[in-house]
């Protein structure tokens, strides 16, 4: 038998088309993100980048050398002016690959999703960049306005007995 090439990995772009990109060329992203519900609401962001205008939820990747969950609340505090409350609870984590149109790269994002409470005062209009709008949505979340993963991880979120506040105060990593 002959040699083979290395693997080659199917990314989706936002628009859901296909793009076949070779292992070596991905780029490595680890992000994360909060589930935070309030009544029968879940806080989500629009996506200034996407240009679907369907709502997510809020997080975002992790500098070097940061921990997730100050990468969490970094995320939280620049996307909507709220910051963690509590210990947040760790719901589930998946690896996604997908292709920036802008950049024409191939990513694999190891997203990981937290389920907790948050405080502070809301930018509803977003914050100038990559997030044109955040607010409380109501619940449950409909194909029309939010994202399938959103709608997946929220439903996860409701399937389990977590305090609103997640639980209890945060312990900071040094």
């Amino acid at each position: 038998m002959g040699s083979h090439a290395g693997r080659t990995y199917l990314c989706r772009d936002i628009n859901g088309d296909a793009h076949l990109v070779p292992e070596e060329d991905l780029i490595q992203r680890t992000s994360a993100y909060i589930v935070a519900m309030r009544d029968d609401t879940v806080l989500l962001v629009r996506d200034g980048y996407a240009g679907r205008g369907l709502w997510d939820l809020p997080g975002g990747g992790l500098e070097e050398g940061e921990d997730h969950l100050d990468a969490l609340d970094r995320e939280l505090l620049e996307e909507t002016g709220l910051r963690l409350e509590g210990e947040p609870v760790y719901l589930t984590e998946f690896i996604e690959y997908f292709f920036d149109l802008g950049t024409r790269s191939g990513w694999e994002s190891t997203r990981r999703y937290y389920a907790g409470g948050v405080s502070g005062s809301m930018m509803v209009g977003g914050n100038g960049t990559d997030v044109t709008a955040c607010e409380f949505r109501p619940l449950p979340l409909n194909a029309s306005a939010a994202g399938a993963v959103a709608r997946k991880i929220t439903e996860l979120a409701l399937s389990r007995d977590i305090p609103a506040g997640g639980r209890g105060p945060r312990t900071r990593s040094s």
